[in-house]
């Protein structure tokens, strides 16, 4: 086999490398972090193959190195490199794969591939947004073993590392090398040669404290806003705190959208939580309210019911009274007009039996019947006293029934001194709950994630 650089013998076997163990300069840099566990960078391998013989009276060959053709690279024995929890490996193309191979005066052979490795990572959101993440990539080998092959170099970044959109919005990315060469199977009880890096990876802090947590604690706050307002003012009260609920519950959407998914809650989803309770608290408390102010309506209501019925009663017995009163009053009348008579005809008829009186002697009926002559017996009149006519107390105006919880008319309802001591204990006690919410909150995820981290 001859080639127009380099030339193999006839007993070259490209399965097997030049000397065991095969020592290979393996070098990944990494380029791009396009999501947690996808990166793009450059993979150089280097390996010493002294079987070949190389035409060095070929002019295009330099002293240092050339350049062969990447296809070639099947004639050669290449190394065995294997990923750890590899996804997907692709070669960046243009026009052709972006990739060289060289061969240098010391017959080192070296390929260089423009690359895209993805591979598996355990994550665990339950502190997210405040979550630090570990990852691993790992070289190793799929068919030779630390006998056979061995890894040397080192993983690192090339300055300035791009951040793409989609690398879940880590910031803060740090790399520790593994000083482990090898490491040893379970499954094959075997050594195996590799090359490992670790990623710890956090995330921007100050973003989400400025694009989430702020926002939807002035959410908060501005809730209590609405103790201020007179618990008669439904509308603005109302529309206020539901209005409040409805930012908080879209802001929720958006942000759980963007979030890592998670079979458990999320420090971010907690927040969340939080702020929708107290915002429903305001609105409970409202409700408690209404419900407080629509008993007080319809207690006053019972009692100006019971009054109107105390007067209705009251104005029949008068007046069944006054009647009563005056018919007595028309009975004795008319029985002092038949004793007048009474008296007058026993005095024409009988006069010679009848003894003479004396004039000074007054006659038995006289008095009632001289007094009965000049009293003037009306209906509306009882011993003297006159007694007017009843009048009916005008129908209390009654609230239709989409008012039962109030208007601005009724700001001096009695029982408004309750509901107004009730927003005030409301103003208080909320921001020192949501205070200790808030201490709770950060020193539960600031020391836990402290823990995990140092663990």
């Amino acid at each position: 086999t001859s080639s127009f650089f380099f030339e193999l013998p006839n007993d070259y076997n490209k399965n097997e490398p030049d000397t065991f163990p095969a020592l290979v300069e393996l070098d990944f840099t990494i380029v791009e972090i396009i999501d947690a566990i996808s990166l793009q960078g450059g993979l150089t391998m280097t390996w010493l193959d002294s079987r070949v013989r190389l035409n060095l009276t070929n002019p295009s060959l330099n002293l240092k190195e050339s350049n062969l053709n990447p296809e070639e690279k099947s004639k050669f024995w290449t190394p065995d490199v294997w990923i750890a929890n590899l996804r997907d490996f692709k070669l960046i193309k243009s026009y052709e794969d972006q990739a060289t191979f060289t061969i240098t005066k010391d017959k080192k052979l070296q390929l260089w591939q423009s690359v895209t490795i993805k591979t598996s990572c355990p994550m665990y959101f339950e502190f997210y947004p405040f979550d630090i993440q570990t990852c691993t990539l790992k070289f190793s080998a799929n068919g030779l073993d630390y006998n056979a092959q061995r890894f040397i170099g080192n993983i690192s970044f090339r300055e300035p590392l791009h951040l793409s959109q989609g690398a879940l919005q880590f910031h803060n990315i740090r790399l520790e090398q593994d000083a482990q060469t090898s490491f040893k199977s379970k499954e094959t009880n075997r050594v195996w040669p590799q090359l490992q890096v670790t990623f710890f990876m956090e995330r921007r802090r100050v973003d989400h404290i400025l694009q989430t947590f702020q926002p939807t604690g002035c959410v908060v706050c501005l809730s209590w806003i609405s103790f201020l307002i007179p618990p008669y003012i439904v509308p603005g009260r109302m529309v206020l705190l539901v209005t409040l609920l409805l930012v908080v519950f879209s802001t929720y959407q958006t942000e759980h959208q963007r979030s890592p998914r998670s079979s458990s809650l999320k420090a971010l989803d907690v927040w969340f939580m939080g702020c929708m309770v107290f915002v429903l608290a305001a609105i409970c408390e409202y409700a408690v309210q209404l419900l407080l102010k629509r008993l007080i309506i319809r207690k006053r209501r019972q009692q100006d019911k019971e009054e109107r019925e105390i007067e209705e009663t009251m104005s029949k017995v008068k007046v069944t009274f006054v009647k009563d009163l005056f018919l007595n009053s028309l009975k004795t009348s008319a029985n002092d007009r038949e004793l007048e008579e009474e008296v007058g005809g026993n005095t024409v008829i009988g006069k010679s039996s009848v003894p003479a009186r004396s004039s000074a002697v007054t006659p038995r009926y006289r008095s009632a019947t001289a007094t009965t002559r000049h009293i003037k017996v009306s209906p509306l009149e009882n011993n003297g006293n006159k007694v007017r006519p009843l009048k009916q107390k005008p129908p209390e105006t009654v609230m239709d029934s989409g008012s039962e919880y109030g208007d601005i008319n009724d700001s001096e309802l009695e029982g408004e001194e309750l509901l107004e001591k009730i927003d005030d204990t409301a103003l208080k006690v909320f921001p020192c709950c949501f205070m200790i919410f808030n201490i709770a909150y950060w020193a539960n995820y600031t020391l836990r994630e402290n823990l995990v981290q140092n663990a």
